[in-house]
């Protein structure tokens, strides 16, 4: 390696998604992959990295769980700046008065809830026309939903009165008045890297992210060179493949099942 060329540091990574934990799936091909690291370090190491970001993104689109704790603003002001204080900005939600009635809560776009800084009403930042005290706020943070029960102490008949009529106020006896509602509010699974119930999700997160380091270090062997061992791991590599494939999918498919609320059924 060149004196000028710098290897990439992983102080950015978690140690349990780190691309050293990575390679740490890759028992049965070090002999295979010690001998490509050798004169590929960056590519081993983008490719680690690469196979993180799409083993986490595949999940979060899925199974529809955020992994990632983030910040999401509905009107970010002029103050906030992506990456300092929020991650995300997303649309406002619809005000409808009968759904609302009928189920009780907002679903929200990410979950698992960690927080809930706002719920608003209104048509932007500087245009509120009502924001719900904290103590009406109730939260179901596994679910991802949000309802709104108002205090009794704060004057619950005349402004809850006057939050259901909105709609009609508002658009002539409407039922709905798009993009309405505003909630700022973080989301993500916060000790994901600690929590003992999520070692199992580490560790197939490690496992399908593997697979892309795994796949590729074939490709990356030089023409007719021999490095011990490998016909041996070459022969195993797709039987491997496969199986982490399949398992991952099953996992993600019992996963989503635990994340998903009990249907009550009626004889």
């Amino acid at each position: 390696m060149p004196a000028d060329q710098t290897m990439p540091t992983e102080s950015k990574w978690s140690y349990q998604f780190s691309p050293d934990r990575v390679k740490s799936q890759l028992l049965g091909l070090r002999p295979v992959y010690d001998a490509i690291d050798a004169m590929y370090p960056r590519e081993t190491l983008a490719l680690a990295e690469q196979g993180i970001y799409a083993a986490i993104a595949e999940f979060e689109r899925d199974v529809h769980i955020d992994l990632s704790v983030k910040t999401i603003l509905t009107w970010p002001q002029p103050s906030d700046a992506v990456g300092v204080t929020y991650d995300l900005s997303e649309d406002q939600y619809d005000y409808t008065q009968m759904d609302y009635g009928r189920l009780g809560f907002f679903q929200l776009r990410h979950r698992p809830i960690v927080s809930v800084q706002q719920v608003a009403i209104g048509f932007s930042y500087d245009n509120v026309l009502f924001q719900f005290p904290a103590d009406w706020i109730r939260i179901n943070l596994k679910m991802g939903r949000v309802s709104i029960v108002p205090n009794i102490a704060d004057g619950y008949n005349a402004t809850y009165d006057y939050l259901f009529y909105l709609p009609s106020i508002l658009a002539g006896y409407g039922n709905v008045i798009p993009n309405m509602v505003a909630i700022d509010y973080t989301a993500g699974i916060s000790d994901l890297y600690t929590g003992t119930r999520w070692a199992d999700l580490r560790m197939w997160i490690l496992k399908r992210a593997s697979v892309n380091l795994r796949e590729s270090c074939w490709e990356m062997l030089p023409q007719g060179g021999g490095i011990d061992g490998a016909s041996a791991s070459f022969g195993q590599t797709a039987d491997i493949t496969n199986r982490i494939t399949q398992g991952w999918e099953q996992f993600k498919v019992e996963f989503g099942q635990t994340q998903t609320p009990i249907q009550m059924a009626f004889a």
